[in-house]
């Protein structure tokens, strides 16, 4: 099953972040990085670290780290760039297709009215 990785970035985030009563290990956070084909299991610490120096996990202990964030940044900076442009795919090809239908009818036009 494939998710946008904006999507899963922050469904990770979510579960990179955990308070200090509710979890000990980080195993569970390693086990979806890797299954989600995100990198290796060794980006993720195996025990909760503080989040005060991150961007995104910023609560006190998460499995996050800094260069896993900045992975999950990169990532959803190009999931956004390439969703625009297969959005925008469509409205291109209308524009050019429709500018040579009118740059035809405009130079019949011309030769009508010159006539």
């Amino acid at each position: 099953m494939f998710y946008p990785w904006s999507v899963v970035a922050v469904i990770l985030c979510v579960l990179l972040t955990f308070s200090e009563a509710e979890v000990h290990s980080c195993y569970n956070v390693q086990q979806a990085y890797v299954h989600g084909n995100l990198g290796a299991s060794n980006l993720i610490p195996d025990t909760p670290i503080s989040g005060n120096s991150l961007k995104v996990c910023t609560n006190s202990q998460t499995c996050c780290t800094k260069r896993v964030e900045e992975k999950f940044l990169q990532q959803a900076k190009l999931d956004f760039q390439n969703a625009v442009q297969e959005s925008s795919a469509y409205t291109k090809f209308f524009i050019s297709t429709n500018a040579v239908k009118y740059q035809g009818s405009r130079t019949a036009w011309i030769g009508l009215s010159v006539d």
